[in-house]
């Protein structure tokens, strides 16, 4: 049975690689500001290029502050790599092209 997220629910460790291939952690993220973890099934697909478009252009949580935005995708490095620098994302993507 797969695992369903429950809002406030703390998201299990993970490691993956970002768009230069370098390895990041959710620890690392969760160091500074709350983090949003926003899942999105492929980079160019319309809809998830919107999703992703909304983050960059600004998400205010209703406290007011601004969460950091974390974007994974089962799109490899360089597909993620290419989706950041076409809408000009200013956060990171990682890739779980291995699931």
């Amino acid at each position: 049975m797969p695992l369903v997220p429950r809002i406030g629910q703390k998201a299990p460790e993970f490691v993956l690689p970002d768009t230069q291939n370098k390895l990041r952690s959710l620890g690392e993220f969760l160091k500074e500001d709350p983090v949003l973890i926003a899942f999105f099934p492929f980079a160019f697909s319309g809809v998830c290029d919107k999703e992703m478009c909304v983050f960059r252009d600004g998400l205010t949580s209703p406290q007011g502050s601004h969460p950091s935005v974390v974007g994974v995708s089962v799109d490899s490095v360089f597909t993620l790599r290419v989706f950041a620098e076409t809408y000009n994302l200013p956060f990171p993507l990682l890739s779980d092209f291995n699931k």
